[in-house]
């Protein structure tokens, strides 16, 4: 795996979670595979379609229960 990682120029660490898979190729891994050697996309990566459910999380600003003593005078 290290010498593949440098053919690459990325971390042996994340060959090996890609090799075991523990982590999807992302856009810079599959970049550099197709750049170091000259294959089609489907000979070098398992594609599969999976349904998931978009969930998306957003902050919301709820109150601190702290109350704040206005100077009246000073607005």
């Amino acid at each position: 795996m290290t010498k593949f990682a440098e053919q690459l120029g990325i971390e042996t660490s994340t060959v090996s979670r890609q090799a075991n898979g523990k982590s999807e190729a992302s856009p810079r891994f599959i970049g550099a595979v197709m750049v170091a050697f000259p294959v089609d996309f489907s000979e070098a990566f398992d594609v599969t379609v999976e349904e998931v459910a978009q969930r998306r999380a957003r902050i919301v600003k709820r109150p601190t229960g702290k109350r704040v003593k206005l100077d009246r005078a000073a607005a």
